[in-house]
């Protein structure tokens, strides 16, 4: 009964295990430090040093390669060998993008190398501009002395006005450059970086635009030689910012009606706009600040292909930007963000907007005419710190980022195709995982039970053999208990030929040998080969054929170790107790 009793509680165990383990069979990560901590105290203090210091291995070498490449490039855009530099261009970029992954990677947050990532990017693109506009100076000196030997003063004016343009552009690019070092040199000296080649760059970059500035000095001196030209242009005010208007008006001083061509006004050497002069040559044009670099800006007019006024310049000032993140909604498992960008007085119309989770980007969207965006993007369930980001690229304006708002994302039920709400089915691997281990569990209950039973619950085969006394331990005959029924045709009063003389050691070996085999498998032991004597009495202590064994034992052990020949008698009654045993265990057949 007791044991009935604790083989059913262990199998009720077994069974309520294995449905946990189905119910977690999808998605088997119960905990993380990564996805479920938000306290300190989930924090292991002792693990805290190898990972910051497998951190920077793995970091400090990108930081020391990204310090070390605009030295070459600056270089090679210097001595004009601009292949050599396009390819420097790329590899910077590669080794930007390998440190962004990498920084995912590690699991970094927002704020580590934040500032050395965000100047390394403006870098590049302050190279890939000096990489360009060096090119196109280049080009505009073969264009010019090709034009000045046709005659067409008409094209040497235009070249170099563009080439005004693009000294003041250089110019930018250089202090924007300049801009960088303390944040660049701050790192690298922080993680005990060479910064050598990085403070060569900044000399050749310094260089670089000196040496066309000095060159278009000169040309420009040349073009002032010529007199006043007939196309006035006035520029008012000469300082201004986004949302602001700037204008741009002149006269023609010398108007034939004959053929009055129309006036191209350029901003940068890029044409915006083609006025018609008024009666007495007049013209005007406002011209609204918003995406132009900040820096200083050339603009000059055109009259009819030929005639240029005199080269005006404007500077635009970055202001700071506003960027508004109202609460995000929640709603079927994604996330519904909306904000406004704007800037002085009016909005930002077109500008990416970045949305970050917990630092990592989880949507982009852009701004529409009334500076407003929306996002919607899907996150996974959990808590998650939400903010916008606007980092200012194209617009005369610092980046900003929103305040920061914390959402959580429960785990939502799929939704039907007739738009119902349904609940999640079954994952087809967890049933088939638990459904296999029911089945091997069950397979193996009924297969022990089952043999358990039948060795446990044999039938009392105990017989009084001729001459054997009685074991105590074994209950009397008084008891109710089932005595042997001797099956029909074995009888253990027929006594058995005994072997011929000097094998009787061999015989009972021979019998020793059987009832071993026929016993162990009749009793699951896998080691049939290593039982005793002694050992072979012990595993039927529970069976009902224990003193049949028993005595078969105890004569075997005196005939194989004590050197005892057994009386006649004595190998007859081993004899008849190893027929029945046999005859009990494998029926008439053995």
């Amino acid at each position: 009964m007791r044991r009935g009793i604790v083989l059913g509680g262990g199998m009720a165990l077994g069974i309520l295990c294995l449905v946990l383990v189905g119910l977690h069979a999808g998605e088997p990560l119960l905990y993380s430090p990564a996805s479920d901590a938000r306290a300190d105290d989930h924090v292991n203090p002792l693990a805290l040093p190898a990972i910051t210091g497998d951190r920077a291995s793995r970091v400090v070498p990108l930081i020391a390669d990204i310090m070390d490449r605009p030295g070459p490039l600056v270089l090679n855009i210097r001595s004009k060998d601009f292949a050599s530099a396009a390819r420097d261009l790329q590899e910077y970029r590669n080794t930007l993008a390998n440190l962004d992954t990498l920084v995912i990677q590690l699991d970094l947050t927002e704020g580590e190398l934040a500032d050395f990532r965000r100047a390394s990017r403006e870098n590049y693109r302050v190279l890939a501009e000096l990489l360009n506009g060096t090119e196109r100076w280049t080009e505009l000196e073969t264009l010019e002395v090709r034009f000045r030997e046709s005659g067409d003063s008409g094209m040497v004016t235009s070249i170099r006005y563009e080439g005004e343009t693009l000294k003041r552009k250089l110019q930018d690019l250089y202090r924007d450059y300049l801009e960088q070092d303390e944040v660049i040199l701050s790192t690298g000296e922080k993680f005990e970086i060479d910064t050598t080649k990085y403070r060569a760059s900044i000399g050749e970059f310094r260089e670089i635009v000196s040496s066309i500035s000095r060159q278009q000095e000169e040309k420009a001196g040349e073009s002032q030689s010529t007199g006043d030209s007939p196309l006035a242009l006035w520029v008012s005010p000469d300082r201004a910012s986004f949302g602001q208007t700037i204008l741009m008006e002149g006269q023609l001083l010398q108007v034939n009606d004959s053929s009055r061509g129309g006036i191209g006004l350029f901003v940068d050497s890029a044409r915006i706009a083609t006025l018609q002069p008024g009666p007495e040559g007049s013209f005007s044009h406002a011209y609204r600040v918003e995406r132009d670099r900040p820096g200083s800006h050339t603009v000059f007019a055109v009259y009819d292909g030929s005639l240029f006024s005199s080269i005006e310049t404007f500077t635009i000032d970055p202001i700071p930007s506003e960027l508004l993140l109202s609460p995000p909604r929640v709603q079927g498992g994604r996330v519904r963000c909306d904000g406004i960008l704007s800037a002085g007085s009016g909005p930002v119309r077109g500008a990416d907007i970045g949305i970050f989770a917990d630092g990592k980007r989880a949507g982009t969207c852009q701004t529409g005419e009334d500076g407003s965006f929306r996002a919607e993007f899907r996150l996974a369930p959990g808590t998650y710190r939400l903010r916008a980001g606007f980092e200012g690229e194209g617009f005369p304006l610092l980046r900003s980022e929103s305040d920061i708002h914390e959402v959580t994302v429960l785990p939502v039920p799929p939704v039907a195709d007739d738009g119902e709400e349904s609940r999640p089915g079954p994952d087809p691997v967890a049933l088939l995982i638990g459904a296999g281990l029911v089945c091997l569990s069950g397979a193996g209950a009924f297969y022990y039970l089952r043999y358990r039973r039948h060795r446990i619950y044999l039938p009392d085969l105990s017989i009084a053999l001729p001459g054997e006394p009685q074991d105590e331990s074994f209950p009397s005959p008084d008891e109710k208990t089932p005595s042997l029924q001797i099956p029909a045709g074995i009888s253990p009063e027929i006594p058995l030929p005994a072997p011929a003389s000097g094998h009787h050691e061999m015989s009972l070996s021979h019998l020793f040998r059987r009832l071993r085999f026929a016993v162990s498998k009749d009793a699951f032991f896998r080691y049939p080969l290593s039982l005793t004597p002694r050992e072979l009495c012990t595993l039927c202590r529970d069976a009902r054929i224990r003193d049949l064994v028993c005595s078969f034992a105890r004569g075997y052990e005196k005939v194989m170790y004590a050197g005892q020949r057994p009386a006649p008698d004595e190998e007859d009654r081993m004899r008849q107790a190893y027929h029945a045993i046999l005859h009990f265990l494998e029926g008439t057949s053995h």
